[in-house]
C-alpha cells in the first residue's frame, strides 16, 4: 500500500542535522502513513553512511552531483509513492505532530490548494519566516526604507517575510517556505516540479507563482509546529565568505525569477533598487563597507544566461 505522503530531503553534507531531522518525523508523526526519502547531491561527509546505519528503511536517492535544491526535490519526487509529497528541509526539527495537521488541512482544502506549510520557529522557538508575498518591484523600493511610512499595508501586502504572528486572518499567503511545503503529488507534476534553473533560492517562490497563476491556492497551517534552523545547510567557518556566497546565489535568483515574470526591463530596475538598497544598509553599517560594497558589485555584474 502506497503511503499518504512521501517526504523528500535534500541533503548535502548535512550530517550534523540529517539524522535529527528524521528522528524528529518518527517521534512525532502518528496517524498518517509516510516514506522518507533522502535526495543526496553528492554529498562527501558521513550523512549518508550514517543514515544507512540508523535509518536502512530510508530511501536514499543519489545524484551523483550536485544538482541544486530544486532538481533534487524533483528528482526525490520521482520515485515518490505517496499521494501528498512534504519537501522538508534536513536542517528542521518537527515540533509536534505537524505531518498529520498539514495533511488534514490540506484533504480539508480540496482540490483549490496548491501547497501548504506549517509554523516555523527558530532554535528558540520564536516566530521565523514562514513565506511571503510574492516579490515585487514595490516590495524593493518599499524596503529601501520608504516601507515605515506604510508599516500596516507593507506586512500585509508588501513583505516577503511573513511570520505566525503577522499572518492575514484567511491564512492565505503569495509564497510558502520550501522548508516545510506540502503539495498533493499529482499538482506537483502538473508544475512540473521546480524550476531547474534555479539552483538554490526563489526555486519556491517560483512554485507558488505558478500554482497561484493556475488557479490554486497556497496557506498555512500555525498549528503544524517545525523548527528551522536556517542556514545550517550551508554553514561555513567564515561567516563573511558565508554572506557574499549566499548573497550571490540569492541574487543570481531573485533575478531570475524577475526574468521569468516581469521580463528583463523589470530585472534592470531591481538591479537599481537593490544597489539603494545596499547602500542604505551601508551608511546605516559602516564597519560593513568592503562586504556592501562587493554585493553591490555582484549585483550589477550579475548576468541571466538562462
Amino acid at each position: 500500500m502506497n503511503p499518504d505522503i512521501s517526504i523528500i530531503i535534500v541533503n548535502y553534507n548535512c550530517d550534523a542535522y540529517l539524522a535529527d531531522c528524521i528522528r524528529s518525523v518518527y517521534r512525532q508523526v502518528q496517524d498518517v502513513s509516510f516514506e522518507i526519502i533522502v535526495s543526496d547531491n553528492n554529498s562527501t561527509d558521513d550523512s549518508l553512511l550514517h543514515i544507512r546505519q540508523q535509518f536502512p528503511e530510508v530511501v536514499i536517492v543519489e545524484n551523483g552531483k550536485n544538482l541544486g535544491f530544486g532538481a533534487a526535490n524533483n528528482a526525490g519526487a520521482k520515485v515518490a509513492r505517496g499521494q501528498y509529497l512534504l519537501l522538508l528541509n534536513p536542517d528542521t526539527l518537527l515540533v509536534n505532530n505537524a505531518l498529520l495537521l498539514l495533511y488534514r488541512s490540506a484533504e480539508e482544502k480540496g482540490s483549490t490548494m496548491g501547497c501548504c506549510g506549517g509554523n516555523l520557529l527558530d532554535e528558540h522557538r520564536q516566530p521565523a519566516n514562514l513565506g511571503g508575498n510574492f516579490p515585487s518591484l514595490f516590495q524593493l523600493f518599499s524596503d529601501i526604507g520608504f516601507r515605515f511610512f506604510y508599516k500596516r499595508y507593507y506586512t500585509r501586502k508588501v513583505s516577503l517575510l511573513l511570520t505566525a504572528d503577522t499572518l492575514p486572518e484567511d491564512r492565505y499567503i503569495d509564497c510558502i517556505c520550501g522548508a516545510d511545503l506540502l503539495i498533493r503529488k499529482s499538482v506537483f507534476e502538473q508544475m512540473r516540479g521546480f524550476d531547474e534553473d534555479y539552483f538554490l533560492y526563489y526555486e519556491d517562490t517560483d512554485l507558488c507563482y505558478r500554482l497561484k497563476e493556475a488557479g490554486y491556492h497556497n496557506h498555512i497551517v500555525p498549528e503544524a509546529q517545525i523548527m528551522h534552523l536556517e542556514s545550517a545547510a550551508i554553514a561555513d567557518n567564515r561567516a563573511e565568505k558565508l554572506n557574499l556566497r549566499k548573497f550571490a546565489f540569492f541574487e543570481k535568483s531573485k533575478q531570475l525569477f524577475f526574468k521569468k515574470t516581469k521580463g528583463t526591463f523589470a530585472v534592470r530596475i531591481s538591479k537599481i533598487l537593490t544597489v539603494l538598497y545596499l547602500f542604505t544598509r551601508l551608511i546605516a553599517h559602516r564597519g560593513a563597507v568592503k562586504n556592501y560594497i562587493e554585493m553591490m558589485r555582484i549585483t550589477v555584474k550579475m548576468r541571466q544566461n538562462q
